[in-house]
């Protein structure tokens, strides 16, 4: 087995055992955490009359959480072509 189907198998084993629930994606643990405390927040803030403060709120938390990921992956592409394109090993005139 090559590197590149090394790493697909670790990756490809990853996302089935989360799918499956053998392990938790610390990701999604962490998202949930903070969907629990932006309910806690609208708690004390919805009674007080500050809805427009907790959607806003939301969307932000949304498209931070949104913007991270897809961060995320966009490196893990240019990290793979730098890996397949470039010479990591080339050594400059010594």
């Amino acid at each position: 087995m090559n590197e590149l189907e090394q790493r697909n198998l670790i990756l490809y084993f990853i996302e089935i055992s989360e799918r499956k629930g053998l392990i938790k994606n610390k990701y999604q643990e962490e998202k949930e955490k903070l969907s629990h405390l932006l309910n806690e927040v609208e708690e004390i803030l919805m009674p007080l009359g500050h809805n427009k403060i907790c959607i806003r709120l939301e969307d932000l938390i949304g498209s931070v959480i949104e913007i991270s990921k897809n961060l995320f992956f966009e490196y893990g592409k240019i990290a793979n072509t730098i890996e397949e394109d470039y010479i990591l090993d080339y050594k400059a005139l010594d």
